[in-house]
């Protein structure tokens, strides 16, 4: 669809002939989240992408290491197919590719909480920083534990930075695989594994997002609910509905 071009509204062209049709401008959509940035809007759906990806690398080097097939990583957890590699990782012929997948293990699982985090939580509007005065998307999420809401004052630069991590690790995690398909050539054919060449300088261990309590006991959206919350000399923020 060309930019400027009209989309219908959702739901119109489904069978509901009830609805009335209407068109918004593809720079106006989604028209329902009106006071929500765009370009966080936008850094959220570069996770969910950037994370897929870093999942199938993952998944790659989970078969390499392990030796099981697809199934049997669909069917565990996360946590279970990390410890399976740690458990039946063998590099012994090149301890830096090791630590490598070891580093790789630890930053996937820190991406996987981040993009978990993001994509369980909602949004009852934006916030504004008292100290900068920028506005970002507040997210909240509740503790699987005690179901306490927790809250996360998002910001462009934050997200982006999420993303950035992820696609970071997506290339370093499909070098670590290149090496290690390499590593059994090598081997197989009678080579010097300690030919092979190192790798690339490891990027930098990614930031674990850090949701907090919320400071007020009626959360944000529920009913009853506050229509603005302020955490003086923090921030402060108003619902999008």
């Amino acid at each position: 669809m060309a930019a400027g071009t009209a989309a219908k509204s959702p739901g119109s062209g489904r069978g509901n002939n009830s609805m009335t049709e209407q068109t918004i401008s593809v720079e106006e959509w989604p028209n329902y989240y009106w006071a929500l940035p765009e370009d966080q809007i936008h850094a959220i759906g570069v996770i969910s992408l950037n994370h897929n990806r870093l999942e199938r690398i993952f998944r790659e080097m989970f078969i390499y290491c392990t030796g099981e097939t697809e199934s049997i990583f669909h069917q565990l957890t996360n946590k279970k197919r990390i410890k399976k590699i740690e458990e039946l990782l063998d590099c012994t012929s090149r301890p830096d590719y090791r630590q490598a997948v070891i580093d790789f293990l630890k930053a996937y699982d820190i991406c996987t909480d981040n993009r978990n985090a993001i994509m369980h939580a909602f949004s009852p509007g934006s916030h504004t920083s008292r100290s900068t005065g920028e506005t970002g998307i507040l997210l909240v999420k509740y503790d699987n534990k005690t179901g306490q809401p927790l809250h996360y004052p998002a910001n462009r630069d934050l997200l982006r930075a999420v993303a950035d991590e992820m696609n970071a690790w997506c290339s370093y995690g499909a070098d670590i695989n290149s090496r290690l398909r390499n590593l059994d050539a090598f081997q197989a054919g009678g080579h010097d594994p300690a030919t092979l060449p190192a790798l690339p300088n490891k990027p930098d261990e990614p930031a674990k997002m850090d949701f907090s309590p919320l400071p007020n006991p009626s959360s944000p959206g529920s009913a009853g609910g506050p229509k603005s919350l302020t955490i003086p000399g923090v921030w402060s923020w108003a619902r999008h509905q």
